[in-house]
């Protein structure tokens, strides 16, 4: 039957037809490849370019791709919550550095050298505050740079610090006149008799409006501001920098000082004019007692 009838047998391998150059036959191409399904019924393997395939694997990326970004979803807020817990734990050891001087002093010293030594306690104060702030190592820059502004910034700091010293001149002499005590700070005087004129200048003025910028507007000012954002901050600072000087007549005064310092740190980006305008501020005052 030439190959061809009931009891022919297909070839195993791939058939051959005549080739169209006349040297021999060659290979047909190869038929696609089934297999057997459920019920008999038999499905081919898609091959690449095949719609199916490619509708597969667009679903397998599709899914991989939503569990890696509802990991790093997660991950961010977790991280974002270690982080508040990480600010909330350095901000409760920066207030117990800040009080812990003047707890000391209070416990060990009597009411009458508590009173001459309050400025060394602050200064304590700060210096843990400060230690503490870069021992922690992840908060922002401490504005030790070149203001954005230089001449605006600087000129503002030392008129605003001018300015409000003349309030308090005024305001003091108008209590005099009434009878009332004087707005100066009768421990600057005592100190200027105890210790000499120079020292008390470098304990009431200058390591103030150096260490002192640095620990409430470069280290607490910058940690409050990942939680409070920039106005908060700035009066969370100014507040906690009077409560430091002390509970007295000048303490609206300390308030507003601490408010424009940490409002000039967040416009000029810098210690540097806070640190002149404090620095004009103290030594007026100790000048003024």
């Amino acid at each position: 039957l030439g190959g061809r009838g009931l009891g022919a047998e297909r070839p195993v391998g791939p058939a051959l037809r005549p080739s169209r150059t006349g040297l021999g036959p060659c290979a047909a191409p190869a038929p696609t490849t089934d297999l057997a399904g459920t019920h008999g019924r038999r499905h081919p393997i898609p091959h690449p370019g095949d719609p199916a395939g490619d509708r597969g694997r667009g679903v397998a990326r599709t899914s991989g791709a939503g569990a890696r970004a509802r990991s790093a979803r997660s991950g961010a807020s977790a991280g974002a919550a270690g982080r508040r817990v990480f600010a909330l734990v350095e901000l409760a050891l920066l207030g117990a550095a800040a009080a812990l001087p003047f707890g000391v002093g209070a416990w060990l010293l009597e009411p009458d050298a508590r009173a001459v030594l309050a400025p060394f306690a602050a200064l304590v104060g700060a210096l843990g505050v400060l230690l503490v702030g870069v021992s922690a190592g992840r908060g922002p820059a401490l504005g030790l740079r070149r203001p954005a502004r230089p001449l605006l910034h600087f000129v503002e700091g030392a008129a605003v610090a001018g300015a409000l010293f003349a309030v308090v001149q005024l305001l003091s002499t108008a209590l005099v006149a009434e009878g009332w005590p004087a707005l100066s700070d009768p421990r600057a005087a005592d100190l200027a008799r105890t210790i000499g004129p120079l020292a008390a200048f470098g304990a009431f003025a200058f390591a103030p409006a150096l260490l002192g910028e640095v620990a409430f507007r470069g280290v607490l000012q910058g940690r409050l501001r990942r939680l409070l954002g920039g106005g908060g901050a700035v009066v969370v600072a100014a507040a906690a920098f009077a409560a430091l000087q002390g509970i007295g007549p000048m303490a609206p005064v300390h308030l507003a000082l601490g408010l424009h310092l940490g409002w000039l740190r967040e416009r000029s980006g810098s210690l540097l004019p806070g640190m002149l305008a404090h620095l004009i501020f103290a030594s007026a005052m100790v000048q003024m007692a």
